[in-house]
Formats: structure tokens, C-alpha cells, sequence
């Protein structure tokens, strides 16, 4: 980010406050479509970012859906089922039956034998007919594992409403090793093959979230883009080597939106304690997160503006406005003449930065959250808002008519 765009935003919108830039996450999938050719498709797991949600629905071919909220968010905000996978390890019956009430439905996974129970029951009553992704786990809590996913499937194979068109496998995310994946990918073409001796159907869709890694943190050993790129390709040629004859789906997040957003606020105060020199901002740890920041320990991409080139360096502990100990977000930065008033901006904050903190801590207000353009400029996605309401009981009146 300039310091034209970091003046010219805050002086319109406040800070602390979330930027997104359209242009730059523009170019980041168009660089991975190159790499995947038409041949691999994209799912955009929302959670990583639901405000760039109508701009994902137009770069990729799915938007994955994790809950009741984000479902409303997308039918709100006019998402076409048809892009849609509805995931999630818990789902609503009232949510369902709201979409089998449409001529549009999304793409269904099943997470468990007793999922798959209701969401066949629901098609049969609602007759109208699913297609639906049956997950396996990784070992965890999420899913079924390959002998409880296979008897499910053989279960619907019967069923007039229900298709099972694949399987759905994720892992974990921040992976640094492209060998992983290909373990994991060769994995699922076995399980696919057994699939098909089982229920005599072959597996027609694979969506796998690879869980490529950002790099966050100056001087440590992990994926830059372009090494993040060249895993992506070499996933894409395992892809593309798989057997069981059906396409495959790449189902990622963070390493879609990461790159595209940054985190600006500003200094509010400047002060030493002990030989300890802290700047203290109104943003915090409530509004930023990156994933595998301990204690501050390690060091984001951070600028500060104006830079002020020609004064001192001194190393500051950059603190929120939260009253807790904890609320570092780098103990340790070199600042030149930092002031009250200057802007600092953390880069690379387009993915959980604005949904991960515990945004609500001491009822502050929550940051405004823009995107910007070159074409359209900048454009105010959720202006800032007041925290202290949803912290608060309800009036006597409107509590009591709830009451049973």
C-alpha cells in the first residue's frame, strides 16, 4: 500500500480499518488459473474472507459454504446455488428445507452417517433430488472415515433423490510440502477406486483443500509466491495423473485472498517504560491475527507511514487499545520518528484477519472494511461499527417478550 492510498482511505473511512485490493487479488487467481489450465477448478471457502464473497463468485467456479450465516450471506447478497457447496460439520434442517423450497440447489456434503440420514430423508419428503459430496476424514472430528464413508455411499445408492457425485478432503492448511499433497491426492485415488468396487458407481467429483501456506513473517523458511505457485503446478500435474476418471476441484482460502488485504491503524501514542519503547495503536490483537503468531514473537509485514527515511531507528513494542498484557502485535519493530497521528499498515491480512479476533473484547467498535480498485476505487464494504449493543442485555421490555 502507498502512503497516497493509506492517507487517502483513512481520511475517508477511519481507522482502524480492513482494505482489500480487488486488482491484486484479481491478479493472484489469474495466475493460478494459468498454472491449473481450465483443467482444475477452484472453490472459494468463504470463511477465509465472506467480504470478498460476490467478487470470488465471478473469478471461481464454487463458493464453499460453512454455516447458517454464511448461507444467508449468500443468498442474501444474490450467490447462485449452483456455485455453492454447502459444507459445514453441523447443518440446519430449517436451512435445508429453505433451500429444497427453491428451484436452485447447491452442492451438498455429508460429514456423517446421520447427516446423510436427514439430508436423503429431506430430498425424498421435499422430492426434489440432491447431488451430494460425502466427506472423509483426516483423522479428526470432521468427516467419516473410508469404511463408514463407502457403507453411506452403497446406503444411497438405492435412493431416487440423493446422487452421490464424490468426495470431499481436507487436511489442514499452512502445508509446506508439496509432497504432502501428493501422498494425500494418490491417497483419494485409491479410496476412489474402492469406491467404485463398492458401490459399483465411480467417483464422478474430487474436491481436496490442498491448504497451501502463506508466508507472514519476515526471516522465517516458508513459501513465497512463487514458490506457493510452484507447489500449486506440481499439485495440478498429480491431479491431473489421478486414475478414478472424474475432475477434480482445488478448495482453498487463505491462499486465495491472504496477499489482497491489509490492516491500517494508527498511532495513538508513543511511550517508554523501563528502556522499553511501546507505540500504541487503536487496532489490536482483536482485529488482527495471523495464523502461528505466538506472542508476538515473530515479525509480520509491517510499513510505516510517512517512513520518515532520514531519523532515528528505535525498536518499539507495538501494543492495541485492549487492556491486556496480550495485546502485542510485535514486541519487538524498528520505527523512525514514529509519531502519534503516523499509520502503520500490516500487509498481507486478506484471510481470517477480520473474522479470527475476538473482535467484541471490551465492547470496542469493529473496524470499517473496504476494497479497492484501479477501475471503481475505493468502495465501503461495512462502515465502522458499534461493538457496545451486542454486549449489552436488552432493554427489560424486549427480553421479557421473549419469554416463554
Amino acid at each position: 500500500m502507498t502512503q497516497e492510498q493509506a492517507e487517502c482511505v483513512t481520511a475517508e473511512f477511519g481507522t482502524p480499518l480492513y482494505l482489500f485490493n480487488l486488482d491484486v487479488l484479481r491478479e493472484d487467481i489469474a495466475a493460478m488459473k494459468a498454472v491449473l489450465q481450465n483443467e482444475v477448478s477452484l472453490c472459494f471457502a468463504m470463511k477465509a474472507n465472506p467480504f470478498l464473497v460476490n467478487e470470488m463468485a465471478d473469478q471461481v467456479d464454487r463458493i464453499e459454504v460453512c454455516s447458517p450465516g454464511e448461507l444467508r450471506i449468500c443468498i442474501e447478497q444474490e450467490i447462485p446455488m449452483a456455485k455453492v457447496v454447502l459444507s459445514g460439520v453441523l447443518k440446519e434442517e430449517s436451512d435445508i428445507e429453505e433451500l429444497l423450497s427453491v428451484r436452485e440447489l447447491p452442492l451438498f456434503t455429508a460429514e456423517s452417517k446421520v447427516q446423510s440420514a436427514m439430508l436423503r430423508r429431506m430430498a425424498e419428503t421435499g422430492k426434489r433430488e440432491i447431488e451430494v459430496l460425502l466427506r472423509l476424514t483426516s483423522g479428526d472430528q470432521f468427516g467419516m472415515d473410508e469404511a463408514q464413508l463407502l457403507e453411506t455411499a452403497e446406503e444411497l445408492s438405492d435412493s431416487a433423490f440423493v446422487a452421490v457425485r464424490g468426495i470431499h478432503f481436507f487436511s489442514g492448511t499452512q502445508k509446506r510440502k508439496s509432497e504432502q499433497i501428493r501422498k494425500e491426492l494418490l491417497m483419494l485415488d485409491g479410496v476412489c477406486a474402492r469406491f467404485k468396487e463398492r458401490t459399483g458407481n465411480a467417483v464422478s467429483h474430487l474436491e481436496y483443500g490442498p491448504g497451501f501456506g502463506i508466508e507472514y513473517f519476515q526471516g522465517t523458511k516458508t513459501w513465497g509466491r512463487a514458490e506457493a505457485l510452484g507447489a500449486l503446478r506440481d499439485a495440478y500435474e498429480c491431479a491431473k495423473a489421478l486414475t478414478f476418471g472424474g475432475t477434480v476441484t482445488f478448495e482453498m482460502g487463505r491462499f486465495l485472498t491472504a496477499m489482497c488485504g491489509s490492516f491500517v491503524t494508527r498511532v495513538r501514542e508513543v511511550k517508554e517504560n523501563g528502556g522499553t519503547h511501546y507505540c500504541l495503536v487503536d487496532g489490536g490483537m482483536h482485529h488482527i491475527h495471523y495464523d502461528g503468531q505466538v506472542m508476538a514473537m515473530k515479525t509480520p509485514y509491517c510499513a510505516q507511514i510517512p517512513a520518515r527515511a532520514d531519523e532515528e531507528e528505535v525498536d518499539y513494542c507495538i501494543c492495541g487499545a485492549l487492556c491486556s498484557v496480550n495485546d502485542i502485535l510485535i514486541r519487538k519493530y524498528p520505527l523512525r520518528g514514529i509519531c502519534p497521528g503516523d499509520l502503520l499498515v500490516f500487509e498481507r491480512t486478506g484471510a481470517y484477519s477480520m473474522t479470527e479476533g475476538m473482535s467484541l473484547f471490551l465492547s470496542r467498535d469493529l473496524p470499517a472494511v473496504v476494497c479497492y480498485s484501479k477501475d471503481g476505487g475505493y468502495e465501503l464494504l461495512r462502515r465502522q461499527t458499534s461493538g457496545y449493543p451486542l454486549n449489552m442485555r436488552m432493554p427489560k421490555n424486549k427480553a421479557d417478550a421473549g419469554k416463554l
